[in-house]
């Protein structure tokens, strides 16, 4: 993953898993970057990577690239981040994500889809009382999905990955 300082010069070029890559991070796709655009053959090497992973190992999705975004420097495009303030004050990083879009979104669709599925098998439980790996599956959601203010009950949600708010992709992800 690269991070991309605000005089654009590269500050960390490491590897690091999704779960690293997400904490505490929040992450849109700027309205210069294309929509989502992968075919049916991106999905299929991506699926079939996944696998033919052997356990216990993992899967290098490729470089991502990212730009921080700091409220000094960039009031302006943060503007469109109105739906995530209040976790910007709360100790997460704003990032647009120059490249690797398609693959980032292509994962969070994924999880998803398996969150769902989960839902689905365990109709008669709560989200917080399904347990995948030792994890709720509540807690997966919010660390990869979308986080809920607190005491807002479900009134103000944050996607942690998206596209800027005039982009029509975001509306269509979400």
């Amino acid at each position: 993953m690269n991070v991309i300082n605000k005089e654009g010069e590269i500050m960390n070029d490491s590897l690091k898993s999704l779960n690293e890559l997400f904490k505490n991070n929040i992450f849109r796709i700027p309205n210069y970057q294309r929509g989502y655009s992968w075919e049916r053959k991106q999905l299929e090497d991506f699926w079939e990577d996944l696998n033919n992973l052997p356990n216990n190992r993992e899967h290098y999705i490729g470089m991502i690239s990212l730009k921080e975004l700091t409220s000094l420097e960039n009031e302006e495009e943060l503007k469109l981040w109105n739906d995530a303030s209040w976790l910007l004050n709360r100790d997460y990083h704003a990032y647009h994500v120059v490249d690797g879009q398609q693959r980032i979104t292509t994962i969070i669709i994924l999880i998803q889809v398996i969150i769902e599925l989960y839902r689905q098998m365990n109709i008669n439980k709560r989200h917080d009382e399904i347990i995948i790996n030792n994890t709720r599956l509540s807690e997966i959601a919010e660390q990869y999905l979308v986080k809920y203010k607190p005491n807002s009950g479900d009134l103000i949600a944050t996607y942690l990955f998206g596209y800027e708010v005039d982009k029509p992709s975001d509306d269509y992800l979400k």
